[in-house]
Parts: structure tokens; sequence; C-alpha cells
């Protein structure tokens, strides 16, 4: 674990030349093999080895792919509570729901995401804003940037774009030209 760390840092040195290299790197390699004999330890009470976690997670991307919602939701009730899972996982998880016209259901899958404590990134709340901007909800596009700047996320263009319609759809003209404003804040091309 030791010669992970130093690698993950930049401090792994070669001891004497090119075989302090090759010993530094079999130790890695015999950690790392270890490491993923390991056992991911779940809240309840349930383990999963690291292998058959990350086999999960193949399968999930794959049927979410597909939209196949009943085998994706199935695998990631599994795959939720395991350390593997990350911001990415819960962004196909809410995508899944959007492309399947589920929007009601990203709201509280996305506060669940929270709740694990996953840190959400401008991704997730891109998405969520396309979908309801496609399921013509201008009111929760604009939510959902009030939450994105809670979250101190500096908004993308296209995120800035999804709000100043939907500020439009409103027919909210101040909205529109504050959006507008803020786009040439941030310096983007309209």
């Amino acid at each position: 674990m030791r010669a992970l760390r130093r690698a993950a840092c930049g401090r792994l040195r070669p001891r004497t030349g090119f075989y302090g290299w090759k010993r530094s790197l079999r130790s890695m390699t015999k950690e790392i093999t270890s490491m993923s004999q390991t056992s991911v330890k779940r809240t309840d009470s349930k383990t999963i080895s690291n292998n058959q976690a990350l086999k999960n997670v193949a399968k999930f991307r794959k049927s979410a792919a597909k939209n196949n919602m009943e085998v994706a939701t199935e695998i990631f009730q599994e795959l939720k509570n395991s350390q593997i899972c990350g911001v990415d996982h819960w962004n196909t998880y809410i995508n899944l729901f959007g492309n399947n016209k589920k929007i009601h259901y990203m709201q509280p899958i996305y506060r669940e995401m929270l709740s694990h404590g996953i840190k959400p990134n401008a991704r997730s709340f891109e998405i969520m804003m396309h979908h309801y901007f496609k399921g013509n909800q201008p009111r929760a596009v604009l939510r959902v940037l009030e939450e994105m700047l809670k979250h101190n996320i500096k908004p993308q263009y296209n995120i800035c774009a999804y709000a100043l319609k939907a500020h439009a759809k409103e027919k909210n003209v101040v909205g529109v030209m504050r959006m507008f404003q803020t786009i040439l804040d941030f310096k983007f091309r309209p």
C-alpha cells in the first residue's frame, strides 16, 4: 500500500537503477491484486468483491445504454452501496430516468445521491436541466440552476442556454436579460 501512495504522490523513485523500478512495480502489482481480492463493505451487512462490483458497473452501463430500466435499476440498487459507485454512476442513473420520460423521479434520485455523500458535478445539473427542458418544465430548469449555484458550480454555456430558454418560455423578460448578461459575464459566445 505504501508503494501505491508513493506512486500517487509522484514519490516513486528507483532504489538502485533499473532494477529498483522493477522491484517497485512488482510490489505495486502485488498490492493491486491483493486489493482486488478484498471485499467491499456495504451498509446492509452484505459484502461483494471488487471484481463483482466492477462487473456490476459494466452490466449497469450496458443496460443503461440500451435504456433497459428494470435491469439497470436492479443492478444500481446493489451498486449504490459499494465504494466504487461515484457521481458518474449516479449521473447515468438520473439520465436513464430522463431518457425514459420519467423526469419526476430525477429529483428524488438526486436527493438520494446527496444523502449518500456524493457531490454533484456540472454534468449532474446539465442532465436534469436537459430533461426538464425537453419535458416542458421551465420552472424546474430554473430550480436546478439555483441548486447548482448553491453548490458553487460555475454554469457552462449550455446550462446558461437552458436557463435562458426557460426564462423565455416563462415570458420573463427580466430573467432573459439577466441570463444573457450572465452569458456575457462568463465570456461565452451567444
